[in-house]
């Protein structure tokens, strides 16, 4: 079956996609939810749903089914379509009532976001405390023992069905000398520092103590964090030496970019980390994939 998704209010906006957009006036107040399903065209052979995929829409108990086209992601977990195969009208589908003149941040690439699963504990010095209750001015301890502040969470809500964020759990101590300390969730871009290289997670994956998360294993919205801090580091998540916040994707696609606005100005430019950055399976060293028991081929994150 393709995916569907369902929301309950839809509005038209002014702004473009990818930029602010600002809620003008709901549309369809009775008659059901929204419900939008991937129609699988020809330039989308896969059940998951991306930007400029064509999905139908229908109506809960006036039906219907018209060809619309995924322009892009909101802030509040919505999604923008445009009418008539992609040259119509658009519109803002949301489960958030809104009642006119408020602004989103809205996302047209689905970009790789580096992040942190909820409840990931994250050194301190004062003890581990679950990253999504840090907040700007709280210091965490590095790899190397040092004190730094954060300067932002960021955080975004990830859809099941519109979203290309790989998720890899690493099993407690699948990294050996008993790290993580416990089972540690990430996104599969999101890098940890092994042997001197920053590996990312999707490289990591053995199908064993190391895995990707199946989608369908997934609610059907889950926020993820990542911590920025003025250089690019590395600190401690479940013990295990992980990367902070590294602007290769950019803060826009996060729920509370305009809280980052805010507080630290334009977006800044992250020096980045000196040690060699492995992205794929096939350039671990041998022994690392040894180790860890890796095979050579990439693991498919998007089951």
């Amino acid at each position: 079956m393709p995916a569907t998704q369902s929301y309950l209010y839809g509005y038209t906006f002014t702004g473009t996609p990818g930029d602010t957009i600002t809620i003008d006036t709901q549309i369809g107040q009775s008659g059901g939810t929204f419900i939008l399903s991937d129609t699988r065209d020809g330039n989308d052979a896969d059940d998951q749903t991306n930007i400029d995929d064509h999905i139908s829409l229908s109506r809960g108990n006036f039906g219907g089914d018209y060809d619309y086209v995924v322009r892009g992601l909101t802030s509040d977990g919505g999604v923008i379509v445009q009418a008539s195969g992609g040259v119509g009208a658009m519109y803002v589908y949301s489960d958030v009532l809104y009642t006119g003149g408020e602004t989103l941040t809205s996302d047209t690439s689905t970009p790789y976001t580096f992040c942190f699963g909820p409840g990931s504990a994250i050194a301190t010095p004062s003890g581990p405390v679950a990253v999504e209750t840090l907040v700007p001015g709280d210091r965490v301890q590095t790899a190397e023992g040092q004190e730094v502040p954060v300067l932002w969470v960021g955080r975004q809500t990830l859809r099941q069905r519109f979203s290309d964020v790989g998720l890899v759990r690493l099993c407690k101590g699948a990294l050996g000398n008993g790290l993580p300390l416990r089972d540690l969730m990430v996104t599969s871009d999101h890098a940890l520092l092994i042997d001197g290289l920053l590996v990312q997670a999707g490289a990591l994956v053995n199908g064993d103590s190391i895995v990707a998360v199946p989608r369908s294993q997934l609610p059907q919205t889950l926020t993820v964090y990542h911590v920025e801090t003025p250089d690019h580091e590395v600190i401690l998540a479940e013990g295990a030496p992980c990367e902070t916040f590294i602007d290769a994707a950019g803060r826009r696609a996060f729920d509370n970019y305009a809280e980052y606005a805010a507080l630290v100005g334009p977006d800044r430019i992250v020096p980045e980390h000196p040690a060699t950055r492995i992205a794929s399976a096939r350039l671990l060293p041998q022994d690392l994939r040894d180790r860890l028991g890796i095979a050579e081929e990439d693991a498919v994150l998007s089951a």
